[in-house]
């Protein structure tokens, strides 16, 4: 061996050993997406990868990937390409891979070349799971004493004016203009207590990211129903909001969760002395030459934060605050969001003047049809006999009050066999089924696979307080033909009614 083939030797040496000390696993592959060379870490993923194809490693198939990146790299050149996919590991469970890929040109034999290297990013996408767990838990557990102060002063006029019209109802003091006063002040805390649980379950739901198309200014404005509750007083809180500000690509869960922590935040640092807490959404007059920007900025003109920190706060588990008001986790969490969704956050602050967060989002250009609504006046019903199934008796006396109301002919019950009993002895005599989801012996969709069987081309409207997606799901393969939830106002019920009955 001459010194040039020593000197050769020794730099290959070299070679694999600082790509066997990388915690990536590295591959180099030919045009045909096999294996030439691999470091130790791919032993993680195939004992044997030399001459196989990179979507047995990553992909767990020996065919070539439909819409493939890897491929997508041979052709775009020298840009580097990333993306992230799944690959299953040996013991079952997924795990997860930042891949980033770059063109070799043709050598000695002129075939390109592909360099190919893997970061395991599993543990760190859990953790960022946990995480987003563990902060909307925290702004939860902030909630609860706001949603039950506002529950309470929602009730209140609910039994206060309910209890009047029964003491003049006994003392025949009736009033008919007094009455409807009453009842309207009844329906109108009944429809705050409808928003409320609606602005609950959007926060609460338990679902993965659901991101699309739309206006922020609803979700904001929803959000801020849900701060007044948990606000102290001495706080005034002022908003300026711009619905003219264009649509954004968010999943509206996160962006609730994101504002009620920073205006969570902002209240502790006035927590003494009080303040003013504003939010400000607007057009950004920022841009960067891709497109149009929005702001979302909570302010408060609290204790401030001091500059030695402001470098910090978007560390998970930093926090100023003492370990039973937080954990630290708010910002590390609006920062993640934020910068998945394509946008960025800054922080301006000067101790003892105050703390402006400032969200900046990207404006996509397109537009939503939103469908008008439908009043009950021009939905009244015909002759058509409807049965109506709810194990709640208040429930069901309520909702064939507002059926008769509306002109249908109304047949209840409170147990949904003895229901299924009626209908199959007189079948042909109902024309719509109106069915509650939870039921005990049979549930509302146990009920419309039953009716179905007899009489396919029957309506169901499944009539429920919620319906998880699963719930949904299922209803939709048992035949059900519409979805109506509690509570329902007159008109609504009306448009339900004519909707699956093909009015």
């Amino acid at each position: 061996m001459n010194k040039y083939q020593a000197a050769l030797r020794e730099s290959e040496l070299q070679k694999q050993a600082v790509l066997d000390c990388s915690e990536d696993a590295i591959l180099l592959l030919d045009r045909n997406l096999r294996v030439l060379w691999a470091n130790n870490n791919v032993d993680r993923l195939c004992s044997d990868p030399v001459g196989r194809r990179c979507g047995e490693l990553f992909c767990g198939t020996t065919s070539k990937c439909r819409r493939c990146q890897i491929i997508i790299s041979f052709k775009k050149g020298k840009d580097p390409v990333r993306r992230q996919i799944v690959v299953a590991g040996a013991n079952g469970t997924g795990q997860f891979f930042s891949i980033t890929c770059a063109l070799v040109p043709g050598g000695v034999d002129g075939a390109e070349k592909l360099v190919v290297v893997a970061h395991d990013i599993t543990e760190r996408l859990q953790l960022e799971k946990q995480l987003r767990h563990a902060s909307k838990m925290e702004a939860i557990g902030t909630l609860a004493g706001g949603i039950a102060h506002d529950f309470n002063n929602i009730l209140t006029p609910i039994m206060g004016y309910a209890e009047i019209m029964r003491l003049n109802f006994l003392n025949n003091h009736l009033d008919r203009g007094e009455s409807i006063s009453h009842i309207d002040q009844v329906l109108y805390a009944a429809k705050r207590a409808h928003k409320l649980i609606e602005q609950i379950l959007v926060f609460s739901r338990n679902t993965e990211m659901n991101e699309s198309l739309q206006p922020i200014h609803p979700i904001i404005k929803e959000g801020l129903k849900l701060i007044h509750a948990t606000i102290p007083s001495s706080i005034e809180i002022r908003q300026d909001i711009d619905e003219e500000c264009g649509m954004v690509n968010v999943d509206a869960v996160e962006i609730h969760q994101i504002l009620i922590s920073l205006c969570k935040n902002a209240a502790d640092a006035m927590a003494h002395q009080g303040g003013i807490l504003t939010i400000t959404l607007r057009k950004s007059a920022e841009s960067d030459g891709r497109g149009d920007w929005l702001e979302l900025s909570v302010a408060d003109n609290g204790r401030g934060i001091a500059p030695e920190l402001l470098d910090k706060i978007f560390d998970p588990y930093f926090t100023t605050k003492e370990k039973a008001q937080g954990t630290g986790m708010g910002l590390a969490m609006a920062h993640g969001i934020i910068k998945r969704q394509g946008g960025r956050i800054s922080v301006d602050s000067i101790v003892g003047h105050g703390t402006t967060i400032t969200l900046h989002l990207p404006v996509i250009k397109e537009q939503i049809d939103f469908e008008e609504g439908v009043g009950h006046s021009t939905c009244r019903g015909g002759n058509e006999h409807i049965l109506l199934v709810d194990d709640e008796q208040q429930v069901v006396d309520a909702t064939a009050e507002v059926l008769v109301k509306l002109g249908y002919k109304v047949t209840k019950f409170t147990s949904a066999p003895e229901a299924v009993l009626e209908f199959l002895n007189s079948r042909h005599g109902f024309d719509l089924v109106i069915t509650d989801l939870t039921m005990p012996y049979m549930t509302g969709i146990d009920l419309c696979e039953k009716i179905k069987e007899v009489r396919p081309d029957i309506p169901v409207l499944l009539f429920s307080g919620f319906l998880e997606d699963f719930s949904r799901s299922r209803a939709m393969e048992a035949g059900v033909d519409g979805f109506c939830l509690k509570p329902v106002s007159l008109g609504k019920m009306a448009k339900h009614i004519v909707q699956v009955l093909g009015q």
